[in-house]
């Protein structure tokens, strides 16, 4: 499984394994999010789900709607995590998150050409500390086409700043030895 991207808000993720997070209407938005945060790193997919749902009716931003999808994604239901990530996509333009995860979901389908475009996409925008990420399943979905000479561009800036990520120096080497 790839890592998906999502945003954290300012949610503190080290907490007590025991303790027990609860959402509420009475709640603010924000708690709700970090709470529905919180579930999502331990996995209770379930109660993130209601958390995040809760903190989008208060606060319908393309932060919570990003983090709707992932847990849809995660739960495997991919036609609305698709459309989660595209309203967010709709709602904050400028968030590479939603095409990196689209891009994520159609590689583990098998729907690399779409995966490619999704990585561009993802790519153009301000992806910052992550591009390297965006450029690692660019370079693999484009090597899995055989555009070897594609994934090599897309791979260099990520190596030349990313030396000791070694998943992008075997898929570089890799491209290069069979081009």
């Amino acid at each position: 499984r790839h890592q998906l991207q999502v945003v954290t808000a300012q949610a503190n993720l080290n907490f007590p394994a025991n303790e027990v997070l609860m959402c509420s209407e009475e709640q603010d938005s924000l708690e709700n999010l970090n709470n529905g945060l919180l579930l999502f790193e331990k996995r209770q997919l379930e109660a993130a789900m209601g958390c995040l749902e809760l903190a989008a009716s208060a606060n319908r931003t393309a932060l919570v709607v990003l983090n709707i999808g992932a847990c849809l994604h995660y739960m495997e239901r991919l036609e609305e995590a698709v459309a989660k990530y595209k309203e967010a996509m709709h709602m904050a333009p400028d968030m590479y998150e939603p095409p990196y995860n689209i891009g994520l979901l159609h590689m583990g389908n098998g729907s690399v050409v779409q995966a490619i475009q999704f990585f561009e996409q993802a790519l153009g925008l301000n992806a910052g500390l992550h591009s390297h990420d965006i450029r690692y399943h660019l370079g693999l979905s484009l090597a899995d086409q055989m555009q070897l000479d594609k994934a090599i561009v897309a791979l260099l800036p990520a190596i030349r700043n990313h030396t000791r990520h070694a998943k992008l120096q075997e898929l570089y080497a890799n491209c290069l030895h069979d081009k």
